[in-house]
């Protein structure tokens, strides 16, 4: 099953958990640069997609970097990757698939002083590409098989640091984009909700 992709992410975590809680810890500034990458699930928002695909559900991947700019603010840049082939089994549908790729570009807000446990928030633009099977689109109005939208992200998030340099993390995030860079309400947004988890490595 596609749930068990976390269970030995989830397990290590546990086990750095309990670990880390055995040492001591003490606080530092906050680092010029934070980089990472994760992995988790993603639920798309748009209404038709339940036309061709199973489940709005599946696996998200993840790669990001922040970048020190001022006190404790942080350029983000992320990619990410979500893909669906659960495709519904009829002769109209057979062979869909597709591919959602997320390009993030905003800002990041970090507590001024590094501790054992971070949280943190991040606000910016989204912008998507999509690529489907020919002839499967989810779009009826639009045979095309490659499709752009824009829009914004919004996210929250906690570091816990297993080492000086070394943190695990937890994050939700919610993207809202517009096909064709036009407004994108909940039934019509290519963006939804994503749950990750991953490891940070604070330079």
């Amino acid at each position: 099953m596609k749930f068990n992709i976390l269970i030995p992410v989830l397990l290590i975590m546990l086990l750095i958990f309990v670990v880390g809680d055995v040492s001591a810890w003490t606080t530092y500034s906050l680092p010029k640069v934070i980089a990472g990458g994760s992995v988790g699930y993603f639920r798309i928002s748009l209404d038709n997609f339940d036309r061709i695909y199973k489940s709005r559900w599946d696996n998200i991947y993840a790669a990001h970097a922040n970048i020190r700019f001022y006190r404790s603010n942080y350029l983000t840049v992320q990619m990410e990757n979500y893909e669906n082939g659960n495709f519904k089994a009829t002769e109209t549908t057979e062979g869909a698939s597709w591919r959602e790729r997320f390009i993030n570009v905003g800002v990041r807000w970090y507590p001024d002083i590094i501790r054992k446990w971070n949280f943190y928030s991040g606000l910016g633009l989204t912008f998507i590409e999509i690529s489907e099977k020919p002839g499967l689109s989810v779009f009826e109005n639009d045979p095309s098989d490659k499709h752009n939208g824009s829009g914004f992200f919004f996210e929250l998030g906690a570091d816990f640091m297993v080492l000086s340099h070394l943190a695990v993390f937890m994050e939700m995030e919610i993207t809202s984009a517009g096909k064709g860079g036009t407004p994108g309400f909940v039934g019509s947004s290519l963006g939804g909700f994503a749950f990750q988890t991953g490891i940070d490595i604070y330079f």
